[in-house]
């Protein structure tokens, strides 16, 4: 398995091992760094960011427009392609199972975070592509619910040095999907693909 620079995601577990997450697959390794299983393989190409669900299943992006969720040994529990719930999907940054058993989704180029149900039904959604509340969306990266409801994603706005300025860094939408707050400061950071709100 090809690892080395080619790792996208890294997970540490409650007991203490990692899992190491690539196009290539998933390796778990234990507390002193040996691998602990086989590896997982055949994760598709457009592999970004892996999550772990509370029955222990792999739960990332797979091909250009689906998120899979697969058991540890592969065996595929379900998945889903993105364009039938919103049609710009491109590109998905991340999926993740929040504490309510539903399941948030950011779309890459859809520049929409999506929140699902158990069964993986819109619930709700939130920015989109173009223009929303007065700001150019165009790739959204990492997100967060916050304790109140809220959203707020990472906005990435391209690879050039002067992307940045392009539009905000990063964008917080209320639960109704308004536009509660924005941050856009080039000189201080890039363009954002991750975030982490602390509260």
């Amino acid at each position: 398995m090809k690892m080395g620079r080619d790792i996208q995601s890294v997970v540490r577990l409650a007991n203490g091992h990692t899992l190491l997450g690539s196009r290539h697959g998933i390796i778990e390794l234990d507390r002193d760094n040996r691998k602990t299983a086989d590896p997982v393989y055949g994760l598709g190409g457009f592999f970004r960011l892996l999550r772990v669900t509370k029955d222990g299943h792999f739960l990332y992006t797979s091909g250009p427009t689906t998120v899979r969720e697969i058991k540890r040994d592969g065996t595929e529990v379900r998945g889903i392609d993105l364009t039938k719930l919103t049609p710009e999907s491109r590109k998905p940054y991340f999926a993740e199972e929040l504490q309510d058993g539903s399941v948030l989704v950011s779309t890459g180029y859809g520049a929409t975070v999506l929140i699902l149900d158990r069964d993986w039904k819109l619930i709700r959604s939130f920015g989109g592509k173009g223009n929303v509340n007065g700001v150019k969306t165009h790739f959204f990266g990492d997100a967060q619910r916050l304790e109140n409801g809220n959203i707020v994603v990472a906005h990435w706005t391209g690879h050039g040095r002067k992307d940045s300025g392009k539009a905000p860094q990063a964008i917080e939408f209320g639960k109704r999907g308004n536009v509660v707050w924005t941050w856009h400061d080039p000189k201080r950071a890039g363009t954002l693909h991750g975030i982490e709100a602390i509260e």
